[in-house]
């Protein structure tokens, strides 16, 4: 039989020593019960009325002292993090904060590990005490009733269950969980987690749990994001996953699960990356190889170059998460699918021409899938312009473009030309051919000119800032019988590359933007830019036939200061803008993505969706 009087004396002695804390006398309570005569210990039915005085005043006890305690513990967590973070976000982040953001919090901002560790111990000596003296406060009413004729469990434990002492261990216990885990996130040292012996069907039920929870959450911070000015602009950053790729809590990176999960939460945007196999195979793909999410890092396969094996090769070697790795135009079957908002963002890395040339071919020969594609980057400007060219010529040679044949009406009986008094730039072909021809997949330029032989594209020289073709009214002079005459019938002449662009908006192509770096580039591919000197990159999207639509810069902090956001909406005015950053490094919150959007005017932020995204959600 365990001694519990002794097992609280040695952890008032041990564990507890210097911890201030109260601790029941247990001993002298259980001293009250029995009356020692000789060695003779027989019942004695007085003292009742004293016994249960002193088991109230040990319930009391130990009840405001855990109080006092706990209130300790979270005023010393509310004073870093009211002190210490970015300033401009600490007021809000604490404002109405629940528990788990205080922790995060506290976590993130503690200058001092080694205080968080104290704080740590200082909860567990808080739960240990606590825990101390509600047993010992259940086992001697237990003791007292097999001793005596008079019975108090019915009277004394209401109070001792309804009391905090009682209900607020789980609460503790669950902050130090948490705290703990947060700690060992940041240690860097790799320490294994403790073995958890478990049974298989527990383990499960614990995966499907943690999932149900991350899902919830994902719908959660759908929802507190304002739907028309916020949420359109967020990107998740190879769908929803976990940025170090436990899949037992959220789908693998670029998988299809990741992508479905985001879009049925209500996400819009979804950024892949993509590659090609030797086959030919659109495939999601970060890494040249799949050796780090295969679930055999070690075979041959995973080792190999995605461009280097069919795509029969590629299902055999399934991934962490059990499944193979998705087809392209799989995940845009999905998005098409579930809704109309459903897009994907879809990166082509740098020196993969095969890829994106088979992306055009993708595009082009399944028209009913192109609205699920809202932009294509890389960090390869001579790709983009390449891809730009393809689809373009893809666009114009079709008999069926509707903007073409409205042009019709601009070109008909009417010589386009360029006016050297307004210094108009003059396009003078698509190619050093005079044809829309692509250098991908080739053909389809002549189809066009077939069709519309009256509007020549390559003697068009007009401004490249005249976009509007929807309602032109201005007033047009043209010569009639040798005099002037105001003709305000006929719209002004439309540059060529708003003929392109309103084209290709017609026919839902894509967006086309370049990826760049702030910091020196790793790939000689890779163009470097800041936030202060952002008039450098007109040169690199404009090229003499055309132009991409924007830039996807690298974030820097300068950016949430009120100057970087002048220069970004600055750019934002010629050229979409998107921003993107490194996981563990850049910020990633609600804070930062609001700044980008409403002040930089940014159309695209990336972000991994951290459970600290938003700070004021509950983590379930």
């Amino acid at each position: 039989m365990v001694k519990f009087g002794g097992h609280v004396e040695a952890i008032r002695d041990g564990d507890l020593t210097n911890a201030n804390l109260y601790l029941l006398p247990y001993n002298h309570m259980k001293s009250m019960i029995f009356e020692v005569r000789g060695k003779e210990e027989e019942k004695n039915d007085d003292g009742r009325d004293e016994f249960v005085q002193l088991w109230n005043q040990a319930l009391d006890d130990a009840e405001n002292d855990f109080r006092k305690a706990r209130r300790d513990i979270w005023e010393t967590m509310f004073a870093v993090v009211a002190t210490h973070g970015d300033p401009h976000n600490r007021e809000v982040a604490i404002r109405g904060a629940h528990p788990g953001n205080v922790l995060k919090l506290y976590a993130d901002h503690v200058p001092d590990k080694t205080q968080a560790q104290e704080l740590l111990v200082r909860m567990k000596e808080v739960y240990r005490s606590a825990e101390i003296n509600s047993e010992g406060l259940r086992k001697i009413v237990k003791k007292y009733d097999k001793n005596k004729t008079t019975q108090l469990s019915a009277i004394l434990l209401p109070s001792l269950y309804a009391s905090n002492l009682y209900t607020g261990q789980k609460m503790i216990e669950e902050s130090i969980g948490l705290l703990r885990e947060l700690l060992d996130d940041q240690d860097g040292s790799g320490h294994f987690r403790p073995l958890i012996k478990n049974s298989s069907e527990f383990r499960h039920q614990e995966s499907v749990e943690n999932r149900m929870k991350e899902m919830e959450w994902l719908k959660n911070l759908v929802s507190s994001i304002p739907q028309e000015d916020l949420l359109p602009h967020l990107v998740a950053h190879r769908g929803f996953h976990h940025i170090n790729d436990r899949n037992d809590k959220r789908p693998l990176e670029n998988s299809l699960s990741a992508y479905e999960m985001a879009w049925t939460c209500g996400i819009h945007l979804c950024e892949c990356d993509i590659a090609i196999t030797k086959d030919e195979k659109l495939v999601l793909a970060h890494d040249e190889n799949f050796q780090r999410l295969s679930l055999d890092n070690g075979s041959e396969i995973s080792k190999r170059k995605v461009s280097d094996l069919t795509f029969r090769e590629l299902i055999s070697m399934p991934l962490l998460s059990g499944v193979r790795p998705p087809l392209l135009i799989d995940v845009l079957r999905s998005a098409n699918a579930i809704s109309e908002q459903s897009k994907l963002i879809i990166e082509v890395k740098p020196g993969n021409d095969t890829a994106a040339a088979a992306l055009a071919r993708l595009l082009i020969r399944h028209p009913d899938l192109r609205s699920n594609v809202a932009m294509i980057m890389s960090f390869d400007a001579a790709t983009m312009h390449k891809l730009r060219r393809e689809l373009a010529a893809a666009v114009l040679s079709d008999p069926d473009t509707a903007l073409v044949a409205t042009m019709r009406g601009y070109t008909s009986g009417t010589q386009l030309s360029s006016s050297p008094m307004n210094h108009h730039r003059r396009v003078t072909s698509y190619d050093h051919f005079g044809t829309l021809g692509g250098s991908f997949i080739g053909g389809g330029s002549s189809s066009f000119r077939q069709h519309h032989p009256s509007m020549d594209l390559g003697s068009i020289g007009l401004s490249i800032s005249q976009t509007n073709l929807n309602g032109l009214s201005s007033t047009h002079a043209h010569p009639m019988n040798g005099h002037q005459h105001e003709d305000t019938t006929i719209p002004p002449t439309p540059a060529a590359e708003d003929i392109v662009s309103l084209a290709m908006e017609a026919k839902h192509m894509p967006k086309l933007m370049l990826l760049t770096v702030a910091h020196p580039p790793h790939k000689a591919c890779e163009l470097q830019v800041q936030y202060n000197e952002l008039h450098r990159v007109d040169g690199w999207l404009a090229a003499d036939d055309g132009s991409l639509d924007g830039v996807y810069l690298q974030y820097e902090e300068e950016m949430m200061t009120a100057e970087g956001a002048a220069y970004l909406r600055e750019l934002s005015g010629r050229f979409l803008v998107g921003i993107w950053g490194y996981s563990g490094k850049d910020p990633d919150d609600f804070q930062t993505f609001e700044w980008l959007v409403k002040e930089g005017n940014c159309t695209f932020v990336n972000t991994d969706l951290p459970k600290h995204f938003r700070r004021d959600l509950p983590l379930l």
